[in-house]
């Protein structure tokens, strides 16, 4: 086909979690005319799956496709590259894999997204959290265990607890980092009681799409009308730190 004077297709309708063997018929229409093409897909998976299902025909056709942008996992795998480029450049007697990668997240209500994002928050939580333990990957319960973590002068202080976020595998297969987690929390407090209540359900009914998504639908004027109380805040937060070289 023809790209009819498009220069970009964006494709930002999710969710895309458990999209591993779903076709994916907006980047295969963005190839085939010859346009280039950016998603947001945060499920690390789904974006494994379209790269070697699409890149070598993108690559001959000459079609740029860039999958897994967007705030996070886009922006904050950047600040994790930028930082870890930064410590290598002032230390090189490290390597990547002495290296601790900690990723911090931190939505406050909806944060002014709607149902889409309650639906993957929902679909996520069906899914064990990956860690990366000294190169190895260790799942862990998700939204289970808290830590406190600092989002600066505006956010301040929040809980929060492992989730599986594509950055913890990426930035380790990207860029041979040792050590990553993810970490997510959201307010008012008991948003965060809620979510870790719902990790306990089984995977297999958090894990179902179409009743994840009636489940947003019912909660989304909920959500908004604690948005009106607790605000639609975004934060995030990179740290690279290395256990031999504390400084």
């Amino acid at each position: 086909g023809s790209g009819g004077g498009y220069d970009l297709v964006v494709h930002t309708a999710g969710p895309f979690q458990g999209k591993v063997k779903a076709p994916n018929g907006v980047i295969d229409a963005a190839i085939e005319a010859g346009v280039p093409y950016v998603d947001v897909c945060d499920d690390y998976c789904t974006a494994c799956a379209a790269k070697a299902k699409y890149s070598a025909r993108a690559e001959e056709k000459g079609v740029s496709c860039i999958v897994s942008t967007g705030c996070w996992p886009g922006v904050s795998s950047l600040m994790a590259k930028q930082l870890v480029r930064s410590v290598l450049r002032d230390r090189p007697n490290l390597a990547p894999s002495d290296l601790t990668v900690d990723f911090s997240f931190f939505t406050a209500g909806s944060g002014g997204a709607g149902a889409t994002l309650l639906v993957a928050t929902f679909l996520i939580l069906a899914e064990e959290a990956l860690t990366i333990q000294k190169g190895r990957r260790v799942p862990v319960k998700a939204m289970k265990e808290y830590s406190t973590v600092n989002f600066g002068d505006v956010v301040g202080d929040r809980d929060v607890a492992h989730l599986n976020l594509l950055e913890t595998a990426s930035v380790h297969d990207v860029l041979g980092i040792g050590n990553v987690k993810a970490l997510f929390g959201t307010a008012p407090d008991f948003w965060n009681t809620l979510l870790g209540v719902m990790a306990q359900f089984p995977p297999s009914l958090l894990s179902n799409e179409d009743l994840m998504s009636k489940l947003a639908v019912f909660s989304l004027p909920i959500v908004r009308a604690v948005d009106y109380f607790a605000g639609a805040t975004n934060a995030m937060r990179c740290d690279v730190s290395c256990d031999s070289d504390p400084t």
